[in-house]
């Protein structure tokens, strides 16, 4: 994608300020290049480091950034990219203050709709960690300091038989392992047959001279571990393993590709529903859970699940209702507008319960705010027995604000949760508020006795209006339909558009015979009044009403196989079920 490519934003647009805001919230150095080596968009600290300006940097060749020598260097990491394979390596860089410093580059693909259109790179500065690792060299004493002080990590020391001599950290328990169970012992002593006959050839290398990285997740953290030589007078004496927490720098790499995909749906304009499912999506991917979900608060009550990635489960409705002392992650989001662990356990509530039905036996969530007041949440999901660790909070909380920020503007809020509730051509709500309401109001009915009444409306002929008078009629048809539907509705009711000519009505605290009734006076209304340009037109109505075994999918069916009647009675007609 070059610079003038009409898919990317344009400088000084609304979109680029955005792109440029989520680069921006990434800590770190980052580029982003197109398929020729120029230049897409740079952070501000990218456009420092370089003693440069954004003007300069957008469009400018990766050579002419980097020097040819420094250019030839990096070339083949940038074909990696290009070829849609992710490249990590160690580089000593000096900074403009004439200091040498040791980073950790990444060449990440750009990969949109199957193909690669770019690469971006992400350099972080490493260099207390790789002094932190020259210090281990020293003395046993600082080895064993330095490991207590590292944060999630821990060091190994070994010699020629693979036998540990210090062994310290805290990160030592999340392997079930401790200092006096590993010290004095061998490899093969201290780890399972396995994991002794993964571990024992990077040991060898170490003392061979060379040095192998990898990482290992348990839970939720991500550990790298370093194996290497300790040389002394020239000579390799022992190995050192040296292991140190990167779960938050994995976390940030993988939300800051991720919240890139959210910027560009909001910046090209894209429906709630694909906004809310990318981001859905990214939250399975950064954090590695069976399901995540984007929620929005609809008032104290109850909230529509906008997405749930990498499906919606079954036993979850579009809209879920807070029962009373509901303990669920989403109702105690809004309950207290923080971040919040909580399991799916039988006690917890009627979301509870859902989920799991589902499957699912824990969650963690972080509130979406727009403009300082609580809009919805971000919500992971695990069936683990053993729950999402607390940990993850801070990261997710991180996560959300960065959501925030990628959808930053006002008019982009508004947008989204207009579109998420209203059909645009006639104004009234759409599919995703009916079923959303059809199921608060039959929980409603049930639990209170009322009654409640739900009609499926269908313009008659609807196909032959826009075969005689052409689309643009057949849309300002269905805008007066809509205009006449909704004055017809009271107020609780909900008459929404639901596809094409075909609609909608519910009726809470309505009786069939008096639903019946209403049906008729809109039929009525619909034939009796001419449409503009093109004359008279009727409409065929079925009506259903809850019974104390119906659920709302029946309670649609029932509605739908009416309508059938009437249009197969002669239309322009209204059928109870």
């Amino acid at each position: 994608m070059a610079p003038d490519d009409p898919s990317s934003p344009a400088v000084g647009s609304d979109a680029e300020r955005t792109v440029l805001a989520v680069l921006n919230g990434i800590p770190g150095l980052v580029g982003h290049w197109d398929t020729n080596l120029r230049n897409l968009h740079a952070n501000a600290a990218y456009v420092e480091y370089f003693g440069s300006t954004p003007a300069e940097i957008r469009g400018i060749h990766l050579r002419d950034l980097l020097g040819e020598a420094v250019y030839e260097a990096n070339l083949p990491y940038a074909r990696e990219a290009l070829a849609g394979r992710e490249v990590m390596f160690d580089r000593e860089l000096v900074d403009v203050h004439g200091q040498v410093r040791h980073t950790q580059a990444s060449y990440i693909p750009d990969i949109r709709d199957g193909e690669v259109t770019g690469f971006f790179v992400l350099v972080t500065d490493v260099t207390a960690r790789v002094a932190a690792e020259r210090a281990l060299r020293e003395t046993i004493d600082t080895w064993r300091a330095l490991a207590r002080s590292v944060p999630g990590g821990f060091v190994l020391v070994f010699d020629r038989d693979l036998r540990y001599t210090v062994a310290d950290g805290p990160a030592l328990a999340r392997f079930g392992l401790d200092r006096e169970s590993m010290e004095g012992r061998t490899v093969f002593e201290v780890l399972s047959p396995e994991r002794a006959a993964e571990l024992a050839p990077r040991y060898r290398a170490a003392l061979a001279g060379r040095t192998t990285t990898w990482e290992r997740v348990l839970g939720a953290r991500t550990l790298e571990l370093t194996a290497g030589p300790v040389v002394s007078d020239g000579e390799v004496t022992a190995g050192i393993v040296v292991s140190h927490d990167v779960t938050d720098a994995r976390i940030d790499e993988r939300t800051w590709s991720a919240l890139h995909r959210v910027a560009t749906d909001v910046a090209q304009q894209r429906t709630p529903e694909e906004v809310a499912w990318t981001i859905a999506s990214a939250l399975v991917e950064v954090f590695g859970v069976n399901t995540a979900a984007v929620v929005r608060y609809v008032d104290g009550a109850s909230a529509d699940v906008l997405a749930m990635a990498p499906e919606h489960l079954p036993t979850v409705p579009e809209r879920v209702v807070f029962a009373v002392g509901d303990r669920s992650t989403t109702a105690q989001i809004y309950e207290t507008g923080r971040p919040v662990v909580a399991p799916y356990d039988t006690g917890g509530g009627s979301i509870a319960g859902q989920a799991r039905a589902g499957g699912l036996r824990s969650s963690a969530g972080a509130p979406i705010r727009h403009r300082g007041e609580l809009w919805g949440a971000v919500v992971l999901a695990s069936s683990d027995e053993g729950g999402l660790d607390p940990e993850v909070l801070e990261p997710l909380t991180r996560f959300a604000e960065l959501v925030e920020l990628a959808i930053s503007s006002t008019e982009a809020w508004e947008t989204l949760a207009r579109q998420a509730r209203v059909d645009e051509l006639t104004g009234l709500p759409n599919r995703r508020v009916l079923r959303a309401q059809l199921a608060t109001e039959v929980e409603r009915s049930h639990r209170h006795g009322r009654p409640l009444c739900l009609a499926a409306l269908d313009l008659d002929h609807f196909k032959s209006v826009n075969d005689r008078f052409g689309h643009a009629a057949g849309d300002q048809v269905l805008r007066e339909l809509g205009r006449r539907l909704g004055a017809a509705s009271r107020e609780g009711e909900v008459l929404a558009r639901v596809g094409g000519e075909e609609f909608a009505w519910l009726m809470p605290e309505t009786g069939p015979d008096e639903a019946r009734e209403a049906a008729e006076r809109l039929r009525r209304e619909v034939s009796d009044r001419p449409f503009a340009g093109v004359g008279r037109l009727t409409l065929s109505i079925g009506v259903a009403a809850l019974r104390a075994d119906t659920d709302p999918a029946t309670l649609t069916r029932e509605a739908d196989r009416a309508l059938y009647e009437a249009k197969h009675a002669g239309r322009d007609r209204v059928v109870l079920a």
